[in-house]
């Protein structure tokens, strides 16, 4: 940690030493959505599967995909909310796609004030060592948010 950041992180020391301060858990279940090839590479029905199921590649003609693609096992479709994961991994499955998903959830921390309003630190390292040691600190988390 360097001198900056251990100096702004003393300054925000009233966050864990006030009692006027807890903090809001935010939790985002979200997932990785996979696709997997059967022959190790994509064939051709498997890309015109692919074009169908991602709107990025709608238009695309076939030898694009196949560059985009590549001539790889798999395929990352990308990390979506769980909503719209089982949506795609439905419909994968729908175009006889094998599919893989992976849980990519995680849970974040907001600083909030026994009023009930957030502190924003902009800084993502400053933020993350703030909350680190409020929990540490035992600082009582006063809510719980669930996105999907």
């Amino acid at each position: 940690m360097n001198q900056k950041i251990k100096e702004e992180l003393a300054e925000l020391s009233y966050l864990w030493t006030s009692g006027e301060w807890g903090l809001r858990s935010i939790h985002h279940s979200r997932a990785r959505i996979i696709l997997i090839f059967q022959a190790g590479r994509p064939s051709l029905q498997e890309l015109i599967a692919v074009r169908s199921l991602v709107p990025k590649f709608a238009q695309s003609p076939v030898s694009l995909l196949k560059t985009e693609v590549g001539d790889v096992p798999m395929f990352t479709v990308g990390e979506f909310g769980n909503l719209e994961a089982r949506r795609l991994e439905s419909e994968a499955k729908a175009r006889r796609l094998e599919v893989r998903r992976e849980d990519v959830s995680f849970t974040g921390y907001l600083p909030v004030n026994v009023q009930g309003a957030a502190l924003v630190i902009e800084d993502d390292e400053l933020a993350s060592l703030a909350t680190e040691e409020m929990r540490r600190r035992g600082v009582p988390i006063m809510s719980y948010e669930e996105h999907d």
